[in-house]
């Protein structure tokens, strides 16, 4: 006799693999390849008109064009670091008007449902 081998399950498995992973790539936060010492140069240089800190991303909004660009995002490692480290010249800035508004909104709480909600749904 011959041994059948079921591909169905296996199908399965691929085609919820490819499905999460486009759920993830749909769901992540789009960010530039900006440095964070590029970063700090750009407030140093006074190129930053404004920002706003969301969780860890900032959008920053620029004076003039940088690599042919006014307006990028970026991943912050350390949101609080960087407030700590930068605010006297955010301060500096923003009181002669260079820095127009900028903004810290602090990272969204997860809770249980946020992981228990999916595989509930994919179950």
């Amino acid at each position: 006799m011959k041994k059948t081998i079921n591909l169905k399950p296996i199908l399965y498995i691929i085609v919820l693999v490819l499905i999460f992973s486009l759920i993830i790539g749909i769901f992540a936060e789009r960010t530039d390849e900006l440095k964070y010492s590029e970063i700090v140069e750009l407030f140093r240089k006074e190129q930053v008109k404004s920002f706003v800190v969301d969780g860890d991303i900032i959008a920053l909004e620029l004076h003039s064009a940088y690599n042919g660009k006014t307006a990028y995002k970026a991943e912050l490692a350390d949101p609080n670091g960087f407030r700590q480290e930068m605010w006297s010249i955010l301060q500096e800035q923003y009181a002669s008007g260079k820095l127009v508004s900028f903004d810290f909104i602090p990272k969204a709480e997860t809770s249980p449902y946020d992981y228990i909600l999916p595989i509930i749904i994919a179950g």
